[in-house]
């Protein structure tokens, strides 16, 4: 059975550190948005599972004091060779997209269009929020590559950070393009309108 792309995620984020499956949920939420969703928690516990079984993986019980004892994850030379296997593969599966926003608008025949306009620049409020916490970290990488001991993460999460400011810029144009041929088109049908046209 072929592994998913989580169990990857996984053994990417183990490849430069050993780790608990909490802190590894913490990291990914944290880190992977550019590029891919992060896994549910419960993703996350059943790969670790699964690749350690694979012998990808060890675990080592750590106690804590006044904690339950925190299973730390660890990759082996095997799951390197595999992790780089799959990095390697030119089997690259097309980008997949999921959009609430944009499922509303499939269905938007159901809605008055005020409302979907208010849903498209409620979204895009977000979207623009998002954009200035985007650029303000291009800045910070972009001062990191400058440095003597910067090294190819840093160019990978700046390139990774550009594609998501294009992504969301281009997003946000698309949102004014929207509401606008909205408002149009709510203008042009109302009662008023057509009567006017008859």
């Amino acid at each position: 059975m072929p592994f998913p792309t989580t169990s990857y995620i996984l053994l990417g984020m183990l490849s430069s550190q050993e780790v608990s499956g909490y802190d590894l949920k913490q990291q990914l939420d944290k880190s992977l948005y550019p590029c891919y969703e992060s896994p549910a928690k419960s993703q996350i516990y059943g790969e670790l599972r699964r690749l350690t079984q694979q012998g990808w993986t060890t675990v080592t019980e750590v106690p804590q004091t006044h904690r339950p004892d925190k299973r730390v994850y660890r990759i082996t030379p095997a799951g390197l060779t595999a992790l780089r296997q799959w990095l390697a593969s030119p089997d690259v599966e097309p980008d997949s997209f999921k959009s609430p926003l944009l499922l509303r608008l499939f269905f938007g025949h159901l809605l008055p269009h005020d409302v979907l306009s208010a849903r498209l620049e409620t979204r895009q409020q977000q979207m623009t929020k998002e954009l200035s916490a985007c650029e303000e970290t291009e800045r910070d990488l972009r001062n990191q590559l400058q440095a003597p001991q910067a090294n190819a993460e840093c160019l990978h999460a700046l390139l990774l950070i550009r594609f998501r400011i294009n992504t969301l810029r281009a997003a946000i144009t698309w949102t004014d393009d929207a509401v606008e041929q909205l408002t149009r088109w709510e203008k042009d049908n109302s009662p008023k309108a057509m009567r006017a046209g008859v």
